[in-house]
């Protein structure tokens, strides 16, 4: 069965990828065209398919033999339960999409490309992390803490200072050129992610302080905040991605001091942090 091939391409994140459409699509050529672009300036580093599950037989059995490969369940029954889902060939280090349904197309592109920073994050210099994010002078500043913590507070506050607020919950952070650089997620938007120049763990508390923390206290913190999206991934990958958020991190920590910040709702955090930040990331309150 001869089946339709459509070839566009995405740069994403600092990673160029080729996104190869097969079968009949829920999405129409043009919208697919208007979207990504059909010219490469350099060689896709990744590849990502996407197969329509009700015209690709031929595929659908090749994910079968992936999935049988991974000692999941049964193909037929794996799909009733997924009607959206991704595959990983391990050998061939390529990601099919398959779906049986219309959905967004942004929305689609975006949860294949996840799975490629799930798998890859050691190659692709990249985690994702539970952060908010604010520019500052053209700079990234990162505000790490657990659900409950203060990213929403932080980001609002941002926003009433009328600064650029990256993300308010999570963030993917990818090291290149000697420095870690912050882009918010999800999005397909073009984006130069800003340097990062400030890391702060954020504690709640009665008065403004912004004090020194370990690296050993930093990365006991900060890996539980590191994390991939995905859930279902294989359980013998786990070791591996935990070993690579703590090398990322302590790579991030030495390039970029951690600090950490209490405050209430009601301190002007940013002016703060602007007024008494140096060039070798030192921080301290005027008294």
């Amino acid at each position: 069965m001869s089946v339709n091939k459509q070839v566009n391409y995405l740069d994403l994140f600092g990673t160029t990828f080729s996104l190869v459409f097969f079968g009949a699509k829920p999405w129409q050529r043009e919208e697919i065209d208007q979207r990504f672009s059909k010219k490469c300036s350099q060689d896709p580093q990744l590849q990502l398919s996407f197969f329509n599950a009700a015209s690709c037989p031929t595929y659908l059995k090749k994910a079968s033999e992936i999935i049988k490969k991974e000692k999941k369940t049964g193909f037929k029954e794996f799909l009733k339960k997924n009607p959206e889902f991704i595959i990983y060939d391990r050998k061939r280090h390529d990601f099919y999409y398959f779906f049986d349904k219309r959905g967004s197309l942004n929305s689609s592109v975006l949860l294949a490309a996840e799975g490629c920073f799930y798998y890859l994050g050691r190659k692709l210099g990249t985690i994702f992390l539970h952060s908010a994010g604010v520019c500052l002078n053209k700079h990234a500043y990162l505000f790490l803490a657990p659900s409950g913590g203060g990213k929403s507070t932080l980001a609002k506050l941002a926003k009433k200072n009328r600064l650029k607020v990256l993300s308010e919950e999570l963030l993917l952070v990818k090291q290149k050129h000697g420095g870690f650089y912050a882009y918010k997620f999800p999005s397909l938007l073009p984006q130069k992610g800003p340097l990062i120049k400030g890391l702060f763990f954020l504690k709640k508390g009665h008065t403004l302080k912004i004090q020194k923390i370990s690296l050993i206290k930093s990365l006991a913190k900060a890996f539980g905040l590191g994390t991939y999206l995905l859930s279902a991934a294989p359980g013998r990958d786990l070791p591996l991605n935990r070993k690579h958020i703590l090398n990322f991190l302590e790579k991030m920590f030495s390039c970029v001091k951690p600090y950490e910040l209490v405050f209430r709702k009601s301190d002007n955090v940013f002016r703060v942090i602007g007024e008494n930040s140096n060039e070798e990331n030192k921080y301290f309150l005027k008294k």
